[in-house]
């Protein structure tokens, strides 16, 4: 069969690929192995490296004929032997590296190296058919079979097949690759990344299980220590209740076997003289050993009930299972827990330091049957809780009083004023909530709240407090003096229509009480001294301007010092002073508005000490400031509604901090000053809610709490 002509194209084309190469790829093979023994050189068996040869004409890398050792004996000469033929070659002064250079050797080797070169240019080429007849290399695809082929097999097996040189699609097969590997690598990248994460996660778990396992002995540490601390604090109070019964039960012993051997001796001494049989001994021991028998068992008799043991509580341990705390220990008449018992607080050693906003007292948790608990620091949640509606609580700083078991020092800044409840948690456990009453702060009066507002007065306008805590309120609507108990309640009225004693009043307006516990109020144009029982000790005064007359008194107070009195003498423009008596002293009478002048006065007040006197300068809108003598040292305030101005101050009253505190009649609020004038901060005012209608008097008692008259509202406020 005749070949076709694109048969014959590829005879021939594969023909001149044929001639391009003479050399089979056997041969290279064996020629490739030969020239690599020539180039290995016989010491470190690798390809020459810097080849050197020595006299004898063999050949060595020159780091291998550094590291053959010195034969000669003298220090300025150099020779070694020959690795293969042991002759003697004497070293250059400059080392080995001065020995000639193996020219052969080199030309070798760049002959070898361009054989390696060319040998991965052809390599596919070289490739022999894996039929073997065929001594061909493999140098066709075929597109049909999809594998290489030789010359041999194009012509006979895939005659009717289509086929391409290797080296023609060769680039196009070797882009497709590239193209996919890069997909690859791309996944091996993406599979590392994940690779490093998950070693890195791992190795994060492996720390983290260190950090936790660690955390874990530090708390189950710290569990055993609170539990050891705890075991010593519960075993303390063991001792000291265990103690304390013991010690009140041998004291009962202890008068018990006093009152016994009282008993057995008297018994000895009668069986003693019955035994003697002498007649006359006995009858006349007779009445002083009846006596004394009479007088053991009687003692005896009356003391039996003081034998029967006090101690009938048991002592028990509390215990609670959910905290390491353990629990407490406690007495009580009958086993029982902890959600069983009774407890109760009580609150002692109040103090309050308003500037600073802290509030402290103690704390003690009793059992009902009066018995203190102490209980584990831990175990403890306090806190406070308005109990007037207002919402928020303070969770309170507190600490254990060293030296007192079951008392607690706390320690918190209140938001609010007026009844607030300690609530107390043991554990899970509520006790019974403890009554607390926080004194209002000037500091912070915004948080004020009423202790009580006192109903059923009719238009009061002064208050003051007697040593004994009774209120005294004056009622301009009523003409009256009423007389209140320390909780409100009103206990007389003197003056009025139904009241008591031998006076009646027209307009009572100011109120105080003198050292010596009587009552003193100004009425219309005049002053009166009363008694607790409504009786009428002195009064004095008219309207006029001369002395001991008056134009609508107002304000009065007495000097802690000479208990002299102090009027605020109002439509008359001046401070009256009289003796305690009654009697006139003298005037601070000087109208205007300059300083030491007055304009309608209403309100008076001594600080504490009785070093100065304040007066309300009431249509001057401002407080002035004198020595008890009368001469002026300072005045503050000025007319308005900002803070720290007043408009038209009425009653006025000094805290035990000497803390100015002025009512206003038109701005209807309460401003508090330190005593130099610096304007603390007021409460109240025209549009607020806590706004007066309005207020007139003011006092303190000994216990802080201040009562102010609210005049519209027919009310007395505590706070």
């Amino acid at each position: 069969m005749e070949a076709t002509k694109e048969e014959d194209h590829v005879e021939d084309w594969m023909l001149a690929s044929m001639e391009a190469s003479p050399l089979s790829p056997a041969s290279r093979t064996r020629s490739f192995k030969k020239l690599e023994e020539e180039l290995t050189c016989e010491v470190c068996l690798k390809i020459y490296q810097d080849p050197k040869t020595l006299p004898c004409h063999h050949s060595f890398c020159l780091k291998c004929l550094e590291e053959i050792p010195n034969q000669s004996d003298e220090l300025t000469l150099s020779s070694i032997k020959c690795p293969l033929c042991r002759s003697p070659a004497e070293i250059p002064l400059q080392g080995a590296a001065g020995l000639p250079p193996a020219f052969h050797i080199n030309n070798l080797k760049e002959v070898y190296n361009l054989m390696i070169a060319e040998s991965k240019k052809v390599a596919d080429e070289e490739v022999v058919c894996y039929v073997q007849t065929h001594d061909e290399p493999l140098k066709y695809y075929c597109n049909t079979c999809s594998k290489s082929i030789c010359r041999d097999c194009a012509i006979l097996d895939h005659k009717e097949h289509k086929y391409s040189l290797i080296s023609d699609i060769y680039n196009a097969h070797h882009c497709q690759l590239e193209s996919t590997l890069n997909g690859v690598s791309d996944k091996i990248s993406d599979v590392q990344k994940a690779i490093d994460s998950l070693s890195q996660r791992k190795k994060y778990i492996s720390e983290q299980s260190k950090v936790v396992g660690k955390e874990i002995q530090l708390k189950v540490e710290a569990i055993i220590q609170n539990l050891k601390k705890s075991e010593a604090r519960i075993t303390n109070d063991l001792d000291s209740i265990t103690n304390t019964k013991l010690q009140v039960l041998s004291d009962q012993k202890t008068a018990a076997e006093i009152t016994l051997k009282h008993l057995i001796s008297c018994k000895e001494n009668v069986e003693l003289s019955l035994r003697e049989k002498s007649r006359i001994k006995v009858i006349e021991t007779e009445k002083q050993m009846m006596d004394c028998m009479s007088r053991v068992v009687n003692e005896s008799a009356s003391k039996m009930n003081e034998f029967s043991p006090f101690e009938t509580a048991s002592i028990q341990f509390i215990a609670t299972d959910s905290n390491p705390s353990l629990g407490i220990i406690a007495a009580s008449s009958s086993p029982t827990t902890l959600e069983q018992h009774n407890f109760e607080g009580k609150v002692s050693g109040l103090r309050y330091y308003k500037k600073e906003n802290v509030l402290q007292f103690s704390l003690t948790i009793h059992l009902l049957e009066s018995c203190i608990v102490s209980v584990p620091f831990v175990a403890l949640k306090f806190s406070l809780i308005p109990a007037q509606g207002v919402n928020g609580s303070i969770d309170p700083a507190v600490t254990e009083i060293p030296n007192g078991p079951g008392k607690y020092r706390i320690s918190c800044s209140p938001t609010t004023s007026g009844i607030h409840r300690i609530k107390v948690q043991v554990h899970d456990v509520s006790l019974k909530d403890t009554l607390l009453v926080i004194p209002f702060n000037p500091y912070h009066l915004d948080a004020a709240r009423p202790l009580k507002s006192i109903a059923g007065l009719k238009r009061p306008w002064g208050v003051a407090v007697s040593s004994d805590g009774h209120i005294m309120v004056t009622e301009w609507g009523n003409g009256c003096l009423s007389i209140l108990n320390k909780e409100g309640l009103k206990l007389t009225s003197i003056g009025g229509e139904d009241g008591i004693g031998s006076i009646k009043f027209v307009s009572p307006r100011g109120v105080a009480m003198t050292h010596d516990n009587l009552i003193l109020v100004t009425d219309d144009h005049r002053i009166c001294k009363i008694a607790m029982n409504g009786n009428c000790i002195a009064s004095v005064g008219e309207k006029g301007y001369g002395r001991l007359q008056f134009n609508t008194p107002s304000g009065v107070t007495v000097s802690p010092i000479t208990s002299q009195i102090f009027i605020a003498d109002r439509y008359n423009h001046r401070i009256q002073v009289l003796n305690q008596d009654l009697t006139f002293s003298h005037c601070l009478d000087k109208q205007g508005t300059g300083p030491g002048e007055f304009f309608k006065p209403r309100g008076v007040a001594f600080d504490t000490e009785g070093s100065f006197l304040y007066v309300a300068d009431c249509n001057n809108h401002r407080i002035q400031k004198f020595t008890p003598e009368g001469k002026f040292v300072a005045q503050f305030g000025s007319k308005g509604s900002d803070p720290g101005q007043l408009f038209s101050p009425g009653a006025i009253a000094i805290d035990d901090n000497n803390l100015v505190y002025v009512t206003e009649w038109e701005n209807r609020r309460l401003s508090v000053f330190t005593g130099n004038g610096d304007f603390v901060s007021s409460y109240g005012g025209n549009g607020s809610s806590n706004q007066f209608k309005p207020s007139t008097g003011i006092a303190f008692d000994g216990k802080g709490t201040m009562y102010v008259c609210d005049f519209d509202n027919n009310s007395l406020v505590m706070y």
